[in-house]
């Protein structure tokens, strides 16, 4: 469990203050930060609660809230720890390995097809020429 939640859909018209205050009345806030990625469409923010309770709460209360225009998608933070990582890493190796053997397997199999195709064509010539 976290004590962390994830706000999407801010307007970039919306201050940290303003977040704040809204989230306070959940608990009380470690760390706020707003990301300043302006590539997205809509800002992005991360609260970091005092405790999983407060987390909680911001969720239920304060998903679907209307701030500058913007309706808040709030969801718990999901922190990966190095075992997860670890985890994923070796997944996307075995999956890349698989889909490079499976390939390979692919090809060899339209190499071979190939191959009898020609000698059936080189039989049926020889088979004319008698």
């Amino acid at each position: 469990r976290s004590k962390c939640v994830d706000v999407k859909n801010i307007s970039w018209d919306t201050t940290e203050q303003q977040l704040r205050d809204i989230f306070s009345e959940c608990g009380e806030i470690v760390k706020l930060h707003i990301n300043a990625d302006k590539h997205l469409s809509a800002g992005t923010a991360f609260v970091e609660f005092e405790t999983e309770e407060s987390a909680h709460k911001a969720i239920l209360q304060r998903n679907g809230f209307a701030l500058n225009g913007f309706e808040l998608k709030i969801s718990m933070h999901l922190k990966q720890t190095r075992d997860d990582k670890k985890k994923m890493r070796a997944w996307y190796v075995e999956h890349e390995e698989r889909k490079v053997q499976e390939t390979k397997q692919r090809k060899i199999e339209q190499l071979k097809r190939k191959k009898d195709k020609l000698k059936r064509k080189r039989i049926r010539r020889a088979m004319k020429q008698m």
